[in-house]
């Protein structure tokens, strides 16, 4: 690209000249704009960048798979090992001494009225806001695109 040069006017410079310099400077702001229109365009492409980028991506998605295959063997060993005739004798020892030790922290009274209503109220406006998001949402996806 080119750059755009200042220009000072004399008094020696012609109609014609003046016109051919605004010409020109206009020819050169076409050049710039489609430039930044095509690199716009580009960079909101996702199939480009997902092809510029695919090394990037495997490494990304084998990362998730990686972690997400380790925490379910961990989440499955760990249970299977609760489950050991042992393991489960000495939970329940533990959970009796604590009762025993603690008889107040056994059970959890159960929530007064106030912090029901004030649960329901709550959750009521966090799906209340969820679906205005997600309408909100739906709306910019299925709108016409505007091109410039």
């Amino acid at each position: 690209m080119s750059d755009v040069t200042s220009h000072t006017t004399s008094s020696t410079e012609s109609p014609q000249e003046l016109e051919h310099d605004v010409e020109s400077t206009r020819a050169q702001l076409g050049n710039i704009l489609r430039e930044l229109k095509r690199r716009k365009n580009d960079a909101l492409d996702w199939r480009l960048q997902a092809s510029r980028h695919a090394g990037a991506l495997t490494v990304a998605g084998a990362s998730v798979l990686a972690v997400t295959g380790g925490a379910t063997a961990l989440a499955i060993w760990s249970a299977r090992r609760r489950r050991r005739p042992g393991v489960r004798a000495r939970a329940i020892r533990d959970a009796l001494a604590r009762a025993f030790a603690h008889p107040d922290r056994v059970a959890r009274p159960r929530p007064g009225i106030m912090r029901r209503l004030l649960s329901a109220a709550s959750l009521e406006m966090i799906m209340w806001s969820a679906h205005l998001a997600i309408a909100h949402i739906d709306e910019k996806l299925h709108e016409p695109r505007r091109t410039t």
